[in-house]
């Protein structure tokens, strides 16, 4: 049976998990974002050719290999 305290225990759990989550961000995230920041003014051909730059791209997608 839900009640007023288990949906208030519900509803702070999971504040505190956003929060958390908020605050414990992913290497690869940063690093993503640090390359973007960086790449800013940089023309679409020089970026184009920057590895470094694709690389951080690279990292921040999974691949799911679905079987037939």
């Amino acid at each position: 049976m839900n009640t007023r305290r288990s949906f208030i225990q519900r509803v702070g759990a999971f504040s505190v998990t956003a929060m958390f989550s908020s605050l414990t961000q992913p290497a690869w995230s940063r690093n993503l974002e640090r390359a973007l920041r960086n790449a800013e003014g940089i023309s679409p051909a020089d970026i184009a050719t920057e590895e470094d730059f694709w690389y951080y791209i690279q990292q921040s997608f999974t691949v799911s290999i679905m079987e037939a």
